[in-house]
């Protein structure tokens, strides 16, 4: 967690009859949420949120410690940076709180990232927000696949919809990819999903592409496309089952005879 700041400016922002407090800055990720009032607002205990924060290795990283001005005197206060507030909103389990509290933690869940953007950045969608800040990042497969599945965590709690606006502002996906999320599409059978995805993303090269890397491409175009990203084990079933030729390169499972597509951002550099 980084070393504690102090911030020169702190606004409030009115949400459900609870004033939230915020550190504006001037994108979504320099924009910081503090959260202890959020979890008071929905009825939660502090501490084990704060214990939920230091358990998850994304959220830790990305939370900051602020000293707040009060009456009583400075404060310290927890925060997160607006593009993670949905996924640690996703981590609470409605299923596991008071019958009486859940309907404001899904108001929390479905609706709060959105009315913090629409406060501090105007008529813009959070989606058309963080992708004029956010272009596509270069991550590993290992951190492609993670996100991924960080992503398919939170479709199942609260939507498709915030699943991929979290893949966005990671950097996973493009807005472009973001659209069709939000569609209300209906989610394809596990191996029509795999086909789909081989449409849509693959193309004939006289190449090798490593099963880790289709794996991960596939896990985001999913969760960018209202899809179930599947087990390894199942998508390699399905994906041989389409008719991809796998082999072994080395030490590693390959896929021969196909490439990835390039995206606009990549031929743009």
């Amino acid at each position: 967690m980084p070393e504690r700041q102090q911030p020169s400016h702190v606004e409030t922002a009115a949400f459900h009859g609870h004033d939230l407090i915020v550190i504006p800055g001037d994108t979504p990720e320099a924009t910081y949420v503090v959260l202890k009032p959020i979890v008071e607002a929905m009825g939660l205990q502090w501490h084990a949120q704060r214990k939920r924060i230091h358990r998850n290795e994304v959220l830790r990283e990305g939370a900051s410690m602020m000293d707040l001005p009060s009456v009583g005197g400075v404060q310290t206060a927890m925060c997160l940076p607006l593009t993670r507030l949905n996924f640690w909103l996703a981590t609470i389990e409605t299923s596991r709180v008071r019958p009486d509290l859940r309907e404001t933690i899904l108001n929390y869940q479905r609706e709060c990232a959105d009315a913090l953007y629409a406060h501090f950045f105007g008529a813009q969608t959070p989606a058309e927000t963080v992708a004029a800040a956010s272009p596509l990042r270069a991550l590993t497969p290992q951190d492609h696949g993670r996100l991924a599945r960080m992503g398919r965590e939170i479709r199942l709690s609260v939507g498709r919809a915030a699943a991929a606006r979290f893949l966005l502002r990671e950097g996973v996906i493009t807005a472009d990819d973001a659209g069709p999320a939000a569609s209300g599409i209906e989610p394809l059978s596990p191996p029509d999903a795999v086909k789909a995805w081989i449409a849509a993303r693959l193309e004939p090269a006289d190449a090798i592409l490593p099963n880790a890397i289709a794996y991960a491409d596939f896990c985001a175009w999913a969760m960018a496309n209202g899809q179930i990203a599947q087990t390894p084990v199942a998508f390699g079933k399905h994906s041989a089952e389409a008719g991809l030729i796998k082999g072994n390169s080395g030490p590693r499972r390959v896929i021969r005879g196909v490439a990835l597509r390039a995206r606009a951002e990549d031929a743009q550099g």
